[in-house]
């Protein structure tokens, strides 16, 4: 849970206005980069890491697991992609940031901090990464397994940044946030089972 803790600390950087500088610097620069066909890219990595994208995303996965007779690990995957917008939505009402000022390169509303692009991807790669690493036989495999995890939220966390909707310490936030979900959901299902095992330990 150190990842809460984290997220807690650059809350209240946020809010009292401590990241703005750097904010604006990194997102100044990133600006600098605009180029066509890097906005045709991370117009469309963006919208694969929407919840729409993420939840086409979780079916096919999800669909594998059961064909794979895999059931915790769909379980997994389903609690973890659903909750994560719910906590987003609350935690978005509660600080109410606005969103950037610097040359937005698509029309988006509603608030800023932490982004809902970086929790999803976050909360569902990390989730992917933990789940499917056991279960590689070889190292080629978790090599493969951990290139496109970080690939995939690497280039949807940094295209909310390129297109101008997200500072980057939304994005910090939102994956810190993520993995504390992630944890949250990881420990209390083992928990459960450990119980299940010793119905009278309690």
């Amino acid at each position: 849970m150190y990842s809460f803790f984290i997220f807690i600390l650059l809350t209240l950087g946020v809010h009292f206005h401590l990241f703005d500088r750097l904010d604006e610097q990194i997102m100044l620069f990133v600006n600098r980069l605009e180029h066509p066909m890097l906005t045709v890219f991370f117009k469309t990595v963006t919208h694969i890491g929407s919840f729409l994208g993420t939840v086409i995303i979780w079916a096919l996965l999800t669909t594998y697991c059961l064909v794979r007779k895999w059931h915790d690990e769909a379980v997994l995957l389903t609690i973890t992609t659903f909750s994560t917008p719910f906590v987003n939505i609350i935690m978005k009402k509660l600080f109410s940031r606005p969103r950037p000022e610097i040359n937005s390169l698509i029309d988006i509303g509603g608030y800023s901090y932490p982004s809902g692009h970086a929790m999803y991807a976050a909360s569902l790669y990390g989730m992917i990464l933990i789940l499917f690493w056991v279960k590689c036989r070889h190292t080629w495999q978790r090599v493969t397994l951990l290139a496109v995890t970080s690939f995939m939220f690497g280039s949807i966390a940094s295209s909310r940044i390129y297109l101008g909707v997200h500072y980057p310490s939304d994005i910090i936030g939102g994956m810190l946030l993520s993995l504390s979900i992630v944890s949250t959901v990881l420990y209390l299902f083992y928990l459960r089972q450990e119980n299940n095992k010793h119905p009278f330990a309690r």
